[in-house]
């Protein structure tokens, strides 16, 4: 155990460390209500079984302004609230705890040096691919990237490789076509999930099953939070004023752990998360941004001149005649 916990990264510990404490509270909780359970049968039992019926009337609730009818109970009120928050919560921290344990062990291994098309896939998958040859082509005046968002082929030489023969054949016989069209076509084509199986046997990308894992666990983690801030914001406005700082006191940690994983997340792991294993991220972080191209694998179009940036910003719609 003490060999595993060892293999685990920062990110991997501290994420256990948020599950455990939710474990806790919900520990606590349950011994708080247990507490009142005996609280309440000890008040039971001290009231005098031969009361008399005027004795038990005048003890009934009478309605008062500002005053409830019925008796207020200020314990079932906020509790299975907090029990759901602590439920997701700890669900929300454990999958992506889990998802990150799971894609550190393919962090083995020797990836070896990357090529730009390897580092566009990792940075931002297919169709970040698939940007990079459009503009490689472009600048070796292959293509004509119009802002307006048209691809013109200029020079169909058959292209230089299988990325580059994807393109042009999503482009059609006619040589011209919008780019947005393009880029689904090119991302989902053999060349390009051929490079994503080969980064995946080098241990460098995450399998299909592993990324989906990693995304479904975020979106947990952020519904956790969201969810046990609605519900702590409900159980507060629930409660008399004089008890809402302890009921709200009880719904910090898991509010603070669902944000601190989510903080961990987004610090830990940067866009190209969902795509690259660590090992992958690593070699991603060696590159530099000298090359132009090396600089639009790693950040996308945006650092692209304002001209290739409308080609891609450009999307389809129907021109009025």
């Amino acid at each position: 155990m003490l060999q595993r916990q060892l293999l685990l990264g920062r990110r991997e510990l501290l994420l256990l460390l948020f599950v455990r404490l939710l474990l806790l509270q919900l520990q606590l909780l349950l011994v708080q209500l247990l507490l009142v359970q005996q609280q309440l049968l000890r008040q039971q039992l001290l009231i005098p079984r031969g009361r008399s019926r005027a004795a038990r009337s005048a003890r009934s609730p009478v309605p008062v302004a500002g005053r409830p009818l019925l008796p207020y109970n200020r314990v079932m009120v906020w509790v299975p609230l907090l029990l759901v928050a602590l439920v997701v919560s700890g669900v929300g921290c454990a999958r992506v705890c889990r998802a990150a344990v799971a894609a550190d062990t393919r962090a083995g291994g020797d990836g070896g040096e990357l090529n730009v098309c390897e580092a566009a896939y990792l940075a931002g998958g297919p169709l970040r691919v698939t940007d990079l040859t459009l503009v490689s082509m472009h600048r070796a005046r292959l293509l004509l990237l119009a802002h307006t968002g048209w691809a013109t082929v200029v020079a169909d030489t058959g292209g230089r490789d299988e990325l580059e023969r994807a393109v042009l054949g999503a482009i059609g016989p006619d040589g011209q076509s919008r780019i947005p069209a393009v880029r689904p076509l090119v991302a989902d084509d053999e060349s390009v999930r051929a490079l994503a199986a080969g980064l995946v046997a080098r241990g460098l990308a995450l399998p299909e099953e592993a990324r989906r894992s990693v995304a479904s666990g975020a979106r947990a983690v952020r519904a956790a939070f969201l969810l046990t801030l609605v519900l702590g914001t409900g159980a507060g406005l629930l409660v008399p004023a004089g008890e809402r700082g302890e009921v709200l006191a009880w719904f910090a940690l898991p509010l603070v752990a669902a944000g601190l994983c989510l903080l961990i997340a987004r610090a830990d792991t940067p866009g190209y998360a969902c795509w690259a294993s660590p090992a992958g991220r690593r070699l991603l972080s060696g590159l530099s941004l000298a090359d132009p191209l090396t600089a639009l694998a790693k950040r996308g179009t945006g650092v692209l001149e304002p001209e290739l940036r409308a080609a891609f910003r450009v999307h389809d719609r129907q021109h009025l005649p």
